[in-house]
């Protein structure tokens, strides 16, 4: 199943009239008592594009202008799944079917009046490699490590659920084909019982640009008390359709039962491992963390900037000294809990010694990372060192003086090199008790270095994530498929350990010549 679900994706439209997009501000999408379709976005798209001229060849040109390729590349995906007259599909549409499938009205139906269910030749054909070429695995959200045994590693995925590793990232396993959303955001483990895990579902970064080019909405919280074996749905469960967002998931670890949330319509708090949660304060939240030692001091972010609190979240305060207007990441060390780091959009990066009370500015990673806001802004201290800081974007970048001075550790177009880092960062993470073994999670998979990123080492292989919008096979040979994917290019695989990347950036549809296999069209 997690083979079949890294092609049939489903992305949902997510409308909002606060979007960054011109063309989808008030007034301009307008449909009196209905609700908007696909025929409105794009009508009110190429009415705003006809007096335009787009960059066709730099799609970071036409960000301010609402992003014209993301919509093009949206357009071309919702248009085949979209209803005739242009509605849009509910979130949680492939799952509630598989639930209608599975009772016993459906296997009748399916079974020709019996109930027994008819089973599909499915076989995964590939690949189960990373392309050559620079080719990546797929979009990875988060990880984690066991608390016991840190050659137990968790990845979460952007669209195909939870994996692990036993051996350090040498080889993986998922066994979450059928959570009912696919989508991991954060990874959360005991750290007195490590068969207790939770997951955050649905894709933090993802939902973008206003419509949901990439990623599934939230299912809420969900839990294992048997070290990811099984898994059940916590006191904070949504349904896909509700559009919901887990941006951070911490927990307390002087106390596994209490964690706290920060999402899409609050920062959330339980007490009793997941049972029930309250909302202590409403309004969109990108980040949560602890003074590390001092659960009661804590510190939060929004697109406004960050927040403080000293009695276990209960009441919050702005810290003026801190601005931003997007994704605001933070960063704190047991090496010095006073530290905090924070590095918001349109603000910059922000340095504090006195628990956040206030806040110097520090040299903005902007141009060593180049991160694209809302998608890739990370940023991580070291658990012993202060001063070694990496931030993620498009690039790693290193800073090793508190954030005085970057330099960028990544080459995101230097395969096969040593220094070859997969775009787009997502998470990144120090090994426990290091400030030289570092992870990225990034667009392609996840990446490890253990001198500071001065090298760095793919350890993606047989990770099944990669999420294939449309794929085209040879009439000549039936072992040979071209396939374009989400943030990974064009594939040509020609099995489960043979591919190419032949084209970069975001793939779409492809088209092999029915007489000639070396006429390919992209």
């Amino acid at each position: 199943m997690k083979h079949l679900s890294a092609i049939l994706i489903v992305f949902v439209f997510f409308f909002n009239s606060s979007s960054a997009q011109p063309y989808l501000k008030p007034g301009i999408v307008s449909v009196q008592g209905q609700k908007t379709t696909l025929h409105d976005m794009q009508r009110s798209f190429n009415s705003y594009w006809d007096e335009r001229e787009p960059d066709l060849l730099h799609e970071e040109e036409n960000a301010e202008e609402g992003g014209y390729q993301q919509f093009q590349r949206w357009e071309a995906f919702m248009k085949q799944r979209t209803f005739p007259k242009g509605e849009f599909p509910r979130a949680d549409i492939l799952f509630t079917e598989y639930q209608k499938l599975k009772s016993s009205s459906a296997n009748a139906r399916f079974g020709n009046g019996s109930n027994t269910t008819q089973t599909a030749n499915w076989n995964f054909i590939g690949p189960h490699v990373v392309p050559d070429s620079g080719g990546g695995a797929g979009r990875i959200n988060c990880m984690a490590f066991d608390p016991v045994d840190p050659n137990i590693i968790w990845i979460g995925a952007a669209c195909c659920g939870l994996w692990k590793s036993t051996n350090g990232g040498l080889s993986w396993t998922s066994n979450t084909d059928l959570l009912p959303s696919l989508s991991i955001s954060e990874i959360v483990i005991d750290p007195v019982n490590p068969n207790i895990m939770y997951i955050a579902t649905g894709d933090k970064y993802g939902v973008y640009y206003g419509y949901e080019v990439w990623g599934h909405y939230s299912a809420g919280v969900l839990k294992s008390t048997d070290g990811g074996v099984t898994w059940f749905q916590s006191g904070m469960n949504y349904n896909q359709w509700n559009g919901e967002i887990i941006q951070r998931l911490i927990m307390d670890n002087t106390n596994p039962n209490i964690l706290y949330a920060a999402t899409y319509t609050g920062i959330y708090k339980t007490t009793d491992a997941g049972n029930s949660w309250t909302n202590l304060r409403p309004g969109s939240y990108y980040d949560i963390e602890f003074k590390p030692g001092v659960p009661s001091v804590m510190y939060a972010s929004d697109s406004i900037g960050f927040l403080r609190s000293t009695d276990s979240g209960v009441n919050w305060s702005y810290i003026n000294s801190v601005t931003s207007d997007g994704r605001t990441s933070i960063a704190v060390t047991p090496a010095n809990p006073a530290v905090v780091y924070v590095w918001a959009v349109g603000g910059g990066l922000f340095y504090s010694s006195n628990s956040g009370v206030s806040f110097s500015p520090r040299t903005d990673p902007q141009n060593e990372a180049y991160p694209y806001g809302h998608y890739d802004k990370v940023i991580t201290v070291s658990p012993v060192n202060e001063s070694v800081l990496f931030a993620g974007g498009l690039y790693v970048a290193l800073s090793t003086d508190g954030g005085q001075n970057w330099a960028t550790v990544s080459n995101v177009g230097g395969w096969p090199g040593t220094d070859y880092c997969h775009a787009d960062n997502h998470d990144l993470v120090f090994a426990p008790n290091s400030s030289q073994v570092i992870y990225s999670c990034n667009d392609g998979g996840i990446f490890k270095s253990v001198n500071q990123a001065a090298t760095w080492t793919d350890l993606s292989g047989g990770v099944d994530i990669k999420q294939y919008y449309r794929f085209s096979s040879s009439q000549q040979n039936p072992n040979l498929i071209f396939a374009g994917s989400q943030d990974n290019g064009t594939d040509k695989i020609t099995g489960m350990s043979q591919a190419e990347l032949i084209f970069g950036a975001d793939g779409e549809d492809c088209l092999v010549d029915w007489s000639n296999d070396d006429i390919v069209f992209l």
